[in-house]
């Protein structure tokens, strides 16, 4: 889990496995690219969109699992 904002800047870049507590775009969970921190937002590539969300609004945020 990504929990200290060093995470976040190490990881920028990274996919990432996202969960929230409320849906966006109708879905809980989806897969990202971890752009970094800002201001306490998260700042995720989703969708072809940048998208900067509260570090409170997710229930987890861990690197993604590549086969």
């Amino acid at each position: 889990s990504l929990t200290k904002p060093e995470h976040f800047d190490a990881m920028a870049g990274r996919e990432v496995d996202v969960k929230l507590y409320a849906p966006l775009d109708g879905e809980k969970e989806f897969c990202a690219v971890l752009e970094g921190l800002e201001n306490g937002h998260v700042v995720l590539q989703y969708k072809g969109n940048v998208i900067k969300l509260p570090r409170n609004q997710f229930s987890s945020i861990r690197l993604a699992v590549q086969f």
